[in-house]
Parts: structure tokens; C-alpha cells; sequence
């Protein structure tokens, strides 16, 4: 017989796979602006930059301006992955071997405590206060929360109800919140790319451009 938290974490995440999937069949079915500019290159390799040279901070300009945000975002989100590679084990019954779970508690522990410092940073920096809403604080806590009780129970220090609770809870709130950029995401930097492939702005011709070099 199925474990009632199992269960209820199962569906949960029905619940934000079904959320998901509406939101994307939303945005697929508004109509998408064509570029009108002159083609100058690859859209591929656009994309294919958007998601491998584009991603390193000296490329992306507010990441290059705020490296220690950077560095705690980066953090933060192997955290999440440890988190969901520790839930699916879990699911699965797949058992973990001690360096693993210690691997993985580790990790965990270091994206909760990127997400408790981004949470104090917003409501104590001024211009981050000003611009957030209660999502902003409410999503980073809920996920914070669930990489917590992920490194407690992969160190065998809460049951796996707590954790599988914790992941529900974050499941069922990801369809109506900005965890949902998780989703997103992979679309905008998809488009991006594609559009600086387009007008060929990668590599010296970008980085000239921003000179203002025709």
C-alpha cells in the first residue's frame, strides 16, 4: 500500500505538472512577434550561446555588476538540484550510499542558506524592498524550506513524511508563483539567444556593439 505522504506529494505534483502545462499552452498560443531585422547569422548558434558562453557572468551585465548575487544564486539553485535529485531517490526507493547523502546534505545546506541571505538581503536592501511583492519573499522561503528538510532527512535526522511535506507544499504553490520561471526560463533565453543569432551580435561583434560600434 502507498504511503499517505507519497501519495499526497504525488499529487501535488500532478497538481503543478497540470499548472505548467496550461500556463505553457497559454503562452504558445498568443501570437509571437517576428524579427523584421536582416538576418546577420545563426539563430542556432544564438541559442546555443544563450546557454553556454551567455550564462558566465562577465557576459551577462547585471551579473558581472553584483558577483556576490551571482555567486549566492548560483548556489541557491545547486541546491534546488540536490533537493530534486534527493526527492526522486526518495521516490523511487532508490537508496543513497553515505557519501551521496552526504554530498547531497551538503549541497542542500548551502542552497538554504544562499536562499535565508537572499530573503534578508530584499527585505533589508532598500530599492528590493520597494519593488516586492509578497511572492518574493514567500517562493524563496518555501523552497528554502524544502532543501532544509531534503538535507535533514538525507542525513536521516527528520522522516521522510517531513520532507515529502515540504516538497507538496512547494509543488502546489509552483503553478501561481515565480518558481514557475524554472519553466519560462529555458523559453526567454531560448528567444534571446535566437534574436542575438539572428542580428549577429555574439562574441566581438556583441562586445562592440555595446561600444557603440557600427
Amino acid at each position: 500500500m502507498i504511503d499517505l505522504s507519497l501519495a499526497v506529494l504525488l499529487v501535488s505534483l500532478a497538481v503543478a505538472l497540470a499548472g505548467v502545462a496550461v500556463w505553457i499552452y497559454q503562452l504558445f498560443s498568443r501570437p509571437s512577434a517576428c524579427d523584421p531585422s536582416p538576418g546577420k547569422g545563426s539563430d542556432k548558434l544564438g541559442v546555443l550561446y544563450a546557454f553556454t558562453l551567455g550564462m558566465l557572468p562577465w557576459k551577462k551585465e547585471s551579473a558581472g555588476l553584483h558577483k556576490i548575487v551571482y555567486l549566492r544564486g548560483i548556489c541557491f539553485h545547486i541546491g534546488i538540484f540536490a533537493g530534486i535529485v534527493a526527492l526522486i531517490l526518495s521516490i523511487f526507493g532508490i537508496a543513497a550510499g553515505s557519501t551521496l547523502n552526504l554530498v547531497l546534505s551538503i549541497l542542500m545546506w548551502i542552497g538554504a542558506v544562499a536562499g535565508v541571505t537572499a530573503i534578508i538581503s530584499r527585505a533589508t536592501e532598500a530599492n528590493l524592498r520597494g519593488i516586492s511583492r509578497p511572492d518574493d519573499y514567500i517562493s524563496p522561503a518555501l523552497i528554502t524550506l524544502f532543501m532544509s528538510m531534503g538535507a535533514l532527512h538525507a542525513m536521516n535526522l527528520v522522516d521522510t513524511v517531513y520532507f515529502y511535506a515540504a516538497a507538496s507544499v512547494l509543488c502546489l504553490y509552483l503553478p501561481w508563483s515565480k518558481v514557475r520561471h524554472c519553466v519560462y526560463f529555458f523559453f526567454m533565453r531560448g528567444k534571446i539567444g535566437a534574436m542575438m543569432g539572428h542580428r549577429g551580435l555574439l562574441g566581438t561583434t556583441q562586445r562592440q556593439t555595446r561600444k557603440g560600434t557600427p
